[in-house]
């Protein structure tokens, strides 16, 4: 029957009437649901800022907590170290210059630190060391200051507790002015005792209170940008203002004064006296606000008794809609919402009124979400009939829907490819239950490609039969490669692309498996620093890629070659039997390295040592291999005209003699290992006694007796011998002392000096120093040193030798 246009036009009517009738109301809900959810997703909103703000303000209090405790570690550190307590029991000169060094090195790792000191009882500082332009100074004697009237000083002399003292966060002073530019400092001072328990000085921490400032916005920093934040004490001065003039008033006269929070907001200064925390709400502001007070373990006080901080978020309310877009748009489109809203229900009541069949429906819902899933989709019968698909399956196997539609889902082969895991797919489906799982699939072109694959079974709910299976295939192609990647990253030297350790222990592994006879090649790349510091990142990559095209010669095909560090690289070659044209490789090789690289006409000399290992002979480990290798490296020192050695086993012991040594030598003088004894010198001609020679020796614990030759140049190598120097000379007058020797005026008492120990800068005073404190006659006592000492810098040599003649008449021999 043909529909003519009045019935058309009455069609028409009734569905707009219908329309009419439901929308109008409907949108009229909608409005005021609208308004109401904009009410709410303000107050949502702010809440969740808020909270936001409140949890950063709990890490930022536990991040500080940790942080003090790393100060207070650091202080007891600092006092029980051996220097330290050296200069308590015995302020002598020497132990002085140790703490200084002890202090020094200390500021040098501790980059937050400003100051550390050590005050004595009068409130004088001893010692003094600052961090300047970020660069570490021992302050001299006459510049260091009186701090007897600084309150951290008197709280921890006058209150006679043991523990820890922190000082106010404000600015630093010296003598009585604020430095400037202004310098935030928070004081960490600990009263030290002596052996009764008495109070003889103060170690005082100055830390960067700008770190602590840096940290707090950091921490409470909103990504919004339209939080301000504010850091106050506990008498409302601010510590940190978005305004910095008003920080820190309390240190400043003046209208300063009155910079606080208690005298600006008084309203929240009364909240703030009553509550840990809260959040207030002042005409167009929201404020939060929680007080900082960090819980310490231990004997810790603060310069104020109820000392603590106020952290304090501020909003403005016309700000809150900016923090979150999303609010503004739904404000502004209300309008567009409402007209799509009543575009959305005309089109599903007219859809209602014309769809006829309620599978089409289903067809057509199916059809776009097909369209806008990126994974490729793919619906088949119980036979595997493809029945449809979505445009991601084209574009990810290179198949038309044409094409698609034509075929079954053996496509993919992967019952031929993955025979198991096929059979497992097929008896899980079978079953009615669903697969997930990795596997490799292919393409139309037949290339093969890392997928996800689900495969969702659709069962009839009336007879319980599989009506259709879905499946969902995610290509896993890119994601692999950047894992790819990553293995390759940390499985290479990113300079020369080089396997690193990790892959090196394995290729020795592998070859080890072979039980192939092959050798190891230690090549280490001497003054790599100097190296670096002369040439740029682009003459060091050139560097490097001729050092590695000179080993491939040695590795050949069939070996390797590993990059482990910036100046160590190995190399796994095979050999043949006979041994002698090993060495005459790694002679060859040797040679062609230590000759001079011409990169951009400038020449480049390098220098290598090279330690050889073979397997079976020398280890079955890699492990083992590489120790012994670098045995031999170490071994080299032994043979100067020799630039590689192959491993023996009596390098081995005495290399690890040496190191044995090295373990012990700076504990002998603690553990009284060290004996001076005296060798008389006789007149023959007048048979009498005219003098003495001093001669060290060390009866160790666990080594037994060492020769001053094997542990002398042990001492200068490792830095122990300026120390091990001046315990002789307090030794030699401890025991002149005692023996009287001082009353034979014309005996003579030589001490031997090293290289290193005349290098020493104060070497005069030192000595002097130790003299002097024993009582003794300098012009009884001779330093004897060695030629090699005046070879190596005659002008300096010989002005310190007219030095101590002038000063001491001590004769220095050639």
């Amino acid at each position: 029957m043909k529909k003519t246009p009045t019935h058309l036009k009455k069609i028409t009517k009734e569905i707009f009437t219908k329309i009419a009738l439901i929308v109008l109301p409907l949108l009229l809900v909608l409005s005021f649901i609208m308004d109401r959810a904009y009410n709410y997703e303000i107050e949502k909103s702010k809440k969740t800022i808020l909270a936001e703000v409140s949890n950063k303000t709990e890490i930022f209090e536990k991040t500080v907590q940790s942080l003090f405790q790393e100060i207070f570690q650091d202080i007891y550190i600092i006092e029980n170290a051996n220097e330290f307590e050296d200069f308590m029991e015995n302020p002598s000169y020497q132990s002085l210059i140790e703490t200084r060094g002890l202090f020094n090195r200390y500021m040098k790792n501790k980059r937050d630190y400003l100051q550390l000191r050590f005050i004595g009882i009068e409130g004088k500082e001893l010692i003094r060391v600052d961090r300047i332009n970020d660069q570490v100074k021992v302050i001299p004697d006459e510049k260091l200051q009186q701090k007897k009237d600084r309150p951290y000083f008197i709280n921890c002399i006058r209150s006679g507790k043991e523990g820890i003292y922190i000082s106010n966060l404000d600015l630093n002073m010296e003598f009585g002015k604020i430095v400037k530019p202004y310098v935030p400092v928070i004081r960490f001072s600990k009263p030290v005792k002596d052996n009764k328990g008495d109070v003889i000085g103060v170690v005082v921490i100055n830390y960067d209170g700008q770190k602590f400032i840096d940290s707090f916005k950091d921490y409470l920093r909103d990504s919004r940008e339209l939080v301000e934040l504010f850091l106050t004490d506990n008498k409302g001065y601010y510590l940190s203002n978005e305004d910095s003039h008003k920080s820190f008033g309390f240190m400043f006269d003046g209208e300063a004064l009155d910079y606080t929070v208690r005298k600006e907001i008084p309203e929240l200064w009364n909240e703030i006296i009553n509550s840990s925390e809260k959040t207030v709400e002042l005409k167009d502001r929201v404020f939060h606000f929680k007080k900082l007070m960090p819980n310490f373990r231990g004997s810790v006080y603060f310069e104020d008794k109820n000392y603590y901080w106020n952290i304090i978020a501020s909003i403005k309310e016309e700000n809150i809609p900016k923090m979150f877009p999303e609010i503004i748009l739904f404000r502004k489109n209300m309008e567009f919402y409402i007209l799509f809203t009543v575009f959305l229900l005309s089109s599903i009541i007219i859809a209602i009124l014309h769809l006829k069949k309620k599978e089409s429906d289903k067809l057509y819902l199916t059809k776009m979400i097909l369209g806008h899933v990126e994974e490729a989709v793919l619906i088949t019968d119980p036979k595997r009939n493809i029945l449809d698909l979505n445009e991601g399956f084209t574009k990810m196997t290179g198949y038309s829907r044409e094409e698609a539609l034509n075929l079954n889902t053996k496509i993919f082969s992967y019952d031929k490819s993955h025979p198991k895991l096929y059979m497992k797919i097929k008896e899980q489906l079978e079953n009615g239950r669903d697969w997930k799982g990795e596997l490799w699939l292919r393409r139309k072109d037949g290339s093969k490609y890392p997928a996800f694959l689900t495969i969702n079974n659709i069962i009839n709910p009336k007879n319980k039969k599989t009506d259709y299976y879905v499946s969902v295939i995610k290509d896993l192609s890119l994601e692999k490669e950047k894992e790819a990647e990553i293995e390759y990253l940390l499985t290479h030297n990113s300079k020369t692309n080089l396997p690193n350790e990790f892959m090196f222990y394995s290729f020795i592994d592998e070859e080890i498996k072979k039980e192939n006879e092959f050798g190891v090649l230690y090549v280490k790349l001497k003054k790599i620093d100097d190296l670096e510091m002369k040439y740029s990142e682009e003459y060091l990559s050139i560097i490097y890629k001729e050092i590695v095209e000179k080993l491939r010669v040695l590795a050949g095909e069939e070996g390797n070659i590993a990059h482990l560090s910036k100046d160590v690289f190995i190399v796994i070659f095979k050999f043949p039997e006979d041994k002698y044209f090993v060495n005459r490789s790694l002679t060859e090789l040797a040679s062609r390295l230590k000759s001079n690289m011409k990169i951009r006409d400038k020449d480049i000399n390098l220098e290598f040592d090279f330690g050889a290992v073979f397997f079976p002979e020398h280890g079955n480990s890699s492990k083992e291999l590489l120790r012994k290798a670098m045995f031999s490296v170490k071994a080299l020192k032994y043979y100067p005209d020799r630039s590689f050695l192959i491993y023996q086993d009596s390098l081995e012991k005495k290399i690890q003699r040496e190191l044995d040594i090295e373990e012990h030598l700076p504990l002998a003088i603690k553990n009284n290992e060290l004996e001076v004894y005296f060798q008389p010198q006789i007149d023959s001609g007048k048979n009498m006694l005219i003098g003495a020679e001093a001669l060290l020796r060390w009866n160790s614990k666990v080594l037994g007796s060492i020769s001053p030759a094997e542990f002398i140049p042990i001492a200068e190598s490792i830095g122990v011998i300026n120390k091990l120097g001046m315990w002789v000379v307090d030794e030699v007058g401890r025991l002149a002392k005692a023996l009287e020797i001082d009353k034979y005026k014309n005996m003579k008492i030589s001490i031997n000096l090293s290289a290193t120990d005349f290098k020493n800068e104060f070497l005069v005073e030192d000595i002097t120093y130790i003299l002097e404190g024993h009582g003794l006659n300098f012009s009884q006592f001779e330093i004897e040193l060695t030629e090699g000492v005046l070879v190596d810098d005659y002008d300096y040599v010989k002005a310190k030798i007219r030095r101590i003649s002038d000063e001491w008449d001590i004769r220095g021999h050639r």
